[in-house]
C-alpha cells in the first residue's frame, strides 16, 4: 500500500499489507483504512496517522470489495471465491458473521437509511438482506 503526494504522485510512504490488495474502505473518524487482501484471504487495518498496519483479520476466500455501514460500526467484505460476505465489528476488529450469497459477488453497497445491503453476483442477480446482522 502506498501513500502518494496528491500534487506530484510521488510515494510518501509504503505500508506492507497482504497479497493482492483489491479494495479499500476509509473510516476517517477513527483514522483507519481497511484493505481487502484478495490472495491472503484477509483484511488489513491501517492507522492512517502512522500509516502502519496494526491488525490483519481473516475473512472468506478472495476478499475483493468492502464498504462501511452508516455508523462505521460494521465493515462488509465481499469474498468472491467463497461466495459470501464477512461482516466485521470495527470496534472489536473481529468477524461477526459470514452471510452466504452464492455465485461470485464483486461489490457491496449499504443503504444508509434502511441498513439494507446489496451486492451484484456474476449472474446479474442482486442479493439483498435487511435488518441487523447479529454476532455469532
Amino acid at each position: 500500500m502506498r501513500k502518494l503526494d496528491a500534487e506530484t504522485g510521488a510515494t510518501l510512504t509504503e505500508t506492507p499489507v497482504g497479497r493482492e490488495p483489491a479494495g479499500l474502505a476509509l473510516d476517517a473518524a477513527q483514522a483507519r483504512l481497511y484493505v481487502a487482501n484478495r490472495e491472503s484471504n484477509s483484511v488489513s487495518v491501517i492507522d492512517t496517522g502512522s500509516m502502519r498496519a496494526f491488525r490483519e483479520i481473516e475473512v472468506g476466500e478472495g476478499p475483493f470489495a468492502l464498504t462501511l455501514d452508516a455508523t462505521n460500526e460494521r465493515l462488509f467484505v465481499v469474498n468472491v471465491r467463497s461466495g459470501d460476505i464477512s461482516v466485521i465489528d470495527t470496534a472489536k476488529q473481529d468477524v461477526l458473521a459470514r452471510v452466504r450469497v452464492g455465485g461470485s459477488p464483486y461489490g457491496v453497497a449499504v443503504d444508509r437509511t434502511s441498513n439494507r445491503y446489496s451486492c451484484p453476483i456474476n449472474t446479474a442477480t442482486t442479493y439483498q438482506q435487511s435488518g441487523p446482522i447479529r454476532s455469532r
